[in-house]
């Protein structure tokens, strides 16, 4: 069971092609669950790993689509992320929710190499903070998600809340919580902005009105299956021009807040029970696991 994501994002993943071949020579069967495949990085190579998958589990409608166009011959399925289905704790909210209505960020060090030039994503999120202290009430508050070395959301978001700190409405997340404890701090927001899947997720899911920072298929496919459309809902990071761009789309989703939490409110209780429903294809290999593996 390879856990998908965006593994397959890249144009030569040869490490999982590696892998696979010495899952084959076992004779097992292997399933690719809750993936996004970049359309142009499919090549021949790529194809003919796919092809070799008992399941593939696409997590949004773009993947899907384009592994039928490639003729990947397999069974390929679309659900949601299974992270959409993660349970919500909010035992550890921190206390400064308490002093008013905040807001949410999440910046990762991944996001920033997409942009046009060094600098320019990080400063958007600077010019952001100081647009919300200086024309809102709402606090703000960092929230990491991905913490590792080479990879740490909570080291970058470090020098922001060190610059902003001496406002008194601005916070960071600490490094310690479960990704259930991260979730019940995002859905404790208003509004979030975020650069991970991953935290978009968790806010969507919660009916948190959210603007996706994205770079790849993943966040346009997620956003379009839920709104219909990514315009307006996902800023790609290749997009962003100069360092105000950011203002102008997290603005477009203060005004529509309203709009946006009816539509999570009434659409992701199916879209969750859909997620849970992608169990049964699990089940049904394995109730059939005889053709592969022998008796």
């Amino acid at each position: 069971l390879s856990i998908g994501g965006d593994n397959y994002c890249c144009a030569n993943p040869v490490w999982l092609y590696l892998h696979n071949r010495s899952i084959d020579k076992l004779g097992a069967k292997r399933v690719l669950w809750g993936c996004s495949v970049e359309p142009g990085t499919i090549n021949e190579k790529m194809i003919k790993d796919l092809c070799g998958y008992s399941l593939i589990v696409a997590r949004e409608s773009i993947t899907f689509q384009v592994l039928q166009e490639k003729n990947v011959k397999t069974s390929i399925k679309l659900y949601p992320d299974p992270a959409f289905t993660l349970e919500v704790d909010r035992s550890k909210v921190p206390e400064f929710f308490k002093k008013g209505k905040t807001i949410g960020l999440n910046l990762s060090p991944l996001i920033m190499s997409y942009g046009k030039n060094p600098g320019l994503v990080y400063n958007n999120y600077r010019n952001l903070l100081k647009h919300i202290l200086k024309t809102t009430k709402y606090n703000i508050v960092l929230i990491p998600h991905v913490i590792i070395n080479g990879n740490n959301d909570f080291k970058i978001m470090t020098s922001l809340f060190e610059e902003f700190k001496i406002s008194n409405r601005v916070y960071i997340v600490s490094n310690g919580y479960s990704a259930s404890q991260y979730k019940g701090i995002i859905a404790s927001c208003e509004l979030f902005v975020g650069a991970r899947t991953h935290s978009t997720i968790a806010a969507y899911s919660t009916w948190v009105p959210t603007l996706a920072i994205g770079y790849s298929v993943k966040a346009i496919g997620i956003a379009r299956d839920i709104f219909g459309s990514e315009n307006d809902m996902v800023v790609s990071a290749e997009a962003l021009n100069n360092e105000i761009d950011l203002i102008h789309y997290f603005e477009g989703l203060k005004e529509r807040k309203k709009e946006v939490e009816n539509h999570l409110n009434n659409f992701i209780p199916s879209y969750v029970e859909k997620a849970l429903q992608a169990g049964k294809e699990i089940k049904e290999l394995l109730e059939n696991r005889g053709n592969r593996f022998g008796n």
